[in-house]
């Protein structure tokens, strides 16, 4: 998009910023199973994983992950979801497996419980180490999808009377920006 557009496309002389214009952001076409993972976003339903670390401590953290299954067969499936927790390293270090039937059309939430993760690595803004959750989908032996997502373990609490954030104990300051998205 140039300044001062004669066929009057935006920005031409939109002021103290630029519009930005035609497609800037990633495009995908996802193409699924019909016994699949949704994508996170979508204003009707869950999709994807939510994965919690409850209890987190230097020397241990609980794992929850659930994540949300969709069957649009016209049929109930009979599914087996296996959720492995990798660490930083790229370690298997955890499998979950749980099995359940979907009804026609349902969308299911597994809810899964991982054993303690013994010392842990704590992710802090100076020491950014994610660990993964791969969540495979299968029906019949067969994968009918799959999805990695990044975690990372640590606590944290907001301190009312000082105003800071604390994570792992540690006070944090807060730095960040502002991008207004137009258009």
């Amino acid at each position: 998009n140039s300044m001062n557009d004669p066929d009057k496309i935006p920005p031409m002389a939109a002021g103290m910023f630029n519009v930005y214009g035609g497609i800037y952001r990633d495009v995908n076409l996802v193409v699924k199973n019909k016994l699949f993972i949704p994508m996170q976003g979508s204003a009707e339903h869950e999709g994807g994983t939510f994965i919690t670390t409850p209890g987190v401590t230097q020397k241990e953290s609980g794992i929850r992950i659930q994540t949300w299954v969709k069957n649009d067969y016209p049929q109930s499936k009979t599914c087996q979801l296996i959720s492995y927790i990798i660490d930083a390293s790229g370690k298997t270090i955890q499998e979950i497996k749980t099995k359940a039937t979907i009804s026609q059309g349902q969308l299911y939430r597994f809810d899964q419980i991982g054993k303690t993760v013994k010392n842990p690595v704590l992710w802090s803004p100076e020491n950014p180490v994610v660990y993964q959750v791969y969540s495979q989908l299968t029906e019949g032996g067969k994968v009918t999808d799959a999805l990695s997502s990044s975690f990372g373990i640590r606590w944290f609490r907001w301190d009312y009377k000082e105003n800071y954030l604390y994570i792992n104990g540690k006070k944090t300051i807060l730095h960040g920006g502002n991008r207004q998205q137009d258009y």
